[in-house]
């Protein structure tokens, strides 16, 4: 059964970091996930979550036209979906 985790907090409290931490955990058990981040946000460059401490990795850029159903399900064996 899949779960949903949903995080949120203000400004600078420590998303992306946490982000990259999950998905760092998650690598070390040999487990896949997928990245993906707005194509929108462009601060760091399209396709990266990055944090204010310098820690940055490559992710899927998703449109608005894109389907998320679609994109998950083509990818084989993952853990987690993280969306920054």
């Amino acid at each position: 059964m899949a779960q949903l985790f949903f995080r949120y907090g203000a400004m600078a409290s420590g998303k992306s970091i946490e982000i990259l931490k999950v998905a760092h955990n998650y690598e070390v058990q040999q487990r896949q996930v997928l990245l993906l981040t707005s194509a929108l946000d462009n601060r760091s460059g399209v396709g990266e979550i990055a944090s204010r401490i310098g820690m940055q990795r490559s992710a899927r850029a998703i449109q608005a036209a894109d389907d998320l159903f679609e994109l998950i399900s083509k990818q084989k064996s993952i853990a987690a979906v993280l969306i920054d």
